[in-house]
């Protein structure tokens, strides 16, 4: 389970310092690091430096807690390129490079090189020398690679891909591998390689290569040596701890919302309940105004008319029968109000009048129009209230009344 667990995006983190530390012939380190943080299938770099001697301080203008993935070379690695058969083990591929060398004393790398195979080693003091250095500076290693060749993993991405500068190194390609290498004797060059949209000098490549091996991790590479897997299982470890913690925390603030929210609604059912009782007695002292009110509502409905059988959608339907083509109404207001509403004022409307407004071609159009209307059996009497037409060209507007005859007639 642990294993599954900390492959998964939650627990590596979206974020990596790619960092290279190169081992100069005084003994001391010059490091590279590229920041680099994942979003989605994107790779944002966020920070770089190169040339630090001082990696304490450098370190302090990164937050803690971002793993580190450290790429080794210089003084103390040994590159070889050698005829390996496949079982071979790492003693015997040892021997071959350093005679009576003792195989714990050693972390070994292998790199494809078509038939043949790159052999880097370097001594696990150095390894161990360095976790604890970044361990000082609250910071985990996750994993470890020597030299240049983790380029491999971004060669699709780089231009120029027959030769390629990097790490204080000219990388030899064919076949979409490093097939050979060669040493510069000025490391500090200055090559530029356009990945994606972003240019990144040479001596960056191979920190970011090891950021982006974290990051987009090969389901096919070799177990590790057993120091590394302590170090990044102890940061796997803390992070699970940590997500566990986080976990825990939002399970009893939850637990403790939910008490609150069910306190919160039974209290207030409980105030509810209460303010109910207690206006009982209200409502029955309402009950008589109520009814009163009642009655003076339909009082105002019989005088208004309104509970009378209702003709609108009849006139409504005649009006559109009769239209002309030409004639286009924008407003049709049957009974409307006979003024604006005001506040604790009844409503006052227009009884057995109709409003028509609109656009009409020309005035004969509309006259005609009103003619027709005026021999509807419904239709007291029609007023042309307004028509107004600014040239021949454009139509003229127009307002109508009609008045209608009552219900019962």
């Amino acid at each position: 389970m642990f294993e599954s667990l900390k492959n998964t995006r939650l627990i590596r983190g979206s974020q990596i310092l790619g960092l290279q530390a190169y081992s100069l012939p005084d003994g001391n380190y010059e490091y590279d690091f590229v920041l680099l943080k994942k979003k989605k299938n994107k790779l944002i770099i966020d920070k770089k430096a190169s040339g630090i001697t001082d990696l304490k301080n450098a370190l302090s203008q990164i937050p803690t807690g971002i793993p580190v993935y450290l790429i080794i070379d210089g003084k103390g690695v040994i590159h070889k390129k050698i005829n390996l058969l496949n079982k071979e083990n790492e003693s015997s591929i040892l021997s071959q490079i350093l005679p009576n060398a003792n195989p714990d004393e050693f972390f070994l790398q292998l790199t494809h090189a078509g038939s043949l195979k790159f052999v880097s080693l370097v001594r696990i003091k150095i390894i161990s020398e360095l976790i604890a250095l970044l361990k000082e500076c609250n910071f985990q290693i996750v994993d470890v690679s020597l030299g240049p060749f983790g380029i491999n993993r971004i060669y699709l991405f780089l231009e120029n891909k027959n030769l390629i500068d990097a790490g204080g190194y000219q990388l030899f390609f064919e076949n979409g591998s490093v097939s050979d290498f060669l040493k510069k004797e000025n490391r500090n060059t200055n090559h530029e390689y356009l990945i994606g949209n972003e240019k990144l000098d040479e001596k960056y490549l191979v920190s970011f290569a090891g950021g982006f091996a974290y990051l987009f991790p090969d389901e096919n590479k070799p177990a590790t040596h057993p120091l590394l897997l302590e170090t990044a299982n102890e940061y796997y470890h803390k992070k699970i701890f940590l997500l566990a913690g986080k976990t825990i925390l939002a399970f009893f603030f939850l637990l403790f919302l939910i008490n609150f929210l069910l306190y919160s609604h039974f209290d207030k059912k409980h105030n509810e309940y209460s303010a109910r009782a207690s206006q009982n007695a209200e409502l029955l002292n309402r009950l008589d105004t109520l009814t009163r009110e009642l009655k003076q509502k339909e009082a105002f409905l019989l005088e208004s008319g309104l509970l009378s059988p209702s003709r609108l959608s009849y006139f409504a339907d005649r009006i559109a029968l009769n239209l002309p083509e030409k004639i286009i109404l924008t407003q049709l207001n049957i009974n409307g109000l006979e003024k604006k509403l005001k506040n604790e004022t009844a409503p006052e409307f227009l009884l057995q009048t109709i409003h028509v407004s609109g656009y009409s071609s020309n005035s004969t159009l509309l006259n005609d129009w009103v003619k027709t209307l005026n021999k509807e059996k419904w239709v007291q009497k029609i007023l042309v209230l307004n028509y107004n037409q600014e040239n021949a060209n454009s139509p003229g507007k127009f307002k109508i009344e009609i008045k209608t005859y009552p219900e019962n007639v």
